[in-house]
């Protein structure tokens, strides 16, 4: 057990084979990197040598680093497919000046709560 959690090479490989074998998505990479690291943190804190110890801050680091960057590969492909012109193309979304349309009309009504808030005193 403890030498699969001080390696992060088998470790990126074991979320790798999941992310092409079952189609893992960026959460559920996301998911699995948490459940290691909280594995790692169950066996530092029942009985780990001192060996261990130090090569588990090292799989901890590279699991942070990992999951900056799942987290940033995750809010990009959330910010591709929300995309107005993607939700378009696939005909999932409103066309462009549909969506003017709704704006116009929501606009005045925005601008008097916006006007109505700036007039209202703010409590102490």
């Amino acid at each position: 057990m403890e030498f699969s959690l001080c390696s992060p090479i088998l470790l990126f490989k074991f979320i790798d084979y999941l992310q092409h074998e079952y189609t893992l998505g960026h959460g559920g990479r996301l998911g699995y990197i948490d459940a290691i690291s909280e594995l790692i943190e169950f066996r530092k804190l029942h009985g780990a040598s001192e060996t261990v110890l130090g090569k588990f801050s090292t799989t901890e680091l590279y699991l942070e680093r990992t999951r900056k960057t799942v987290a940033k590969m995750m809010r990009l492909q959330w910010t591709q497919d929300l995309d107005i012109e993607t939700l378009e193309a696939r005909g999932h979304w409103v066309t462009m000046e549909e969506l003017i349309e709704v704006v116009k009309f929501h606009l005045p009504r925005y601008v008097n709560t916006v006007k109505m808030c700036k007039k209202t005193s703010r409590p102490s």
